[in-house]
């Protein structure tokens, strides 16, 4: 590898808090990011429509305390009633999973419910470092 004495900096935040970082002047050179990120960037003329690349697809996934019934998800009803039943719900604000669970609610039309009974973790850090403390949380470890 050629050594050319160039620094590389990279951040690593939730996609709100980069899209708020670029929304205030900030520039990088490259931005990994979701495809709804990427969206706005190119209308907002930030970024090239022509250097976008996907480089990967992605599953968000729901999981549920150990030794608690299954979460079926077999259809929208069953997932819905599902997540009525969980006492309590944790998810991420600004990451990229949080942002698509939380549009997701509101398509299935259950956003204020859910919301109510939600911990909502405003900036990304291992989920699993607040599940300790409620031993309610539909997760397991």
């Amino acid at each position: 590898m050629e050594q050319t004495g160039s620094q590389l900096a990279m951040i690593y935040d939730p996609t709100t808090v980069l899209l708020n970082a670029i929304g205030s002047g900030r520039r990088a050179d490259t931005i990994v990011a979701i495809d709804t990120a990427i969206d706005t960037l190119v209308m907002d003329k930030v970024l090239l429509p022509s250097s976008r690349v996907g480089i990967a697809r992605t599953t968000v996934g729901v999981t549920k305390r150990a030794g608690s019934a299954p979460i079926d998800t077999s259809t929208p009803t069953s997932f819905i009633n599902a997540l009525r039943a969980k006492k309590s719900i944790v998810f991420s604000q600004s990451g990229a999973s949080g942002i698509f669970f939380d549009s997701l609610i509101e398509k299935l039309g259950i956003s204020a419910e859910i919301r109510g009974k939600a911990i909502i973790v405003p900036k990304v850090s291992p989920l699993s470092r607040w599940i300790p403390a409620r031993p309610n949380w539909p997760c397991s470890r």
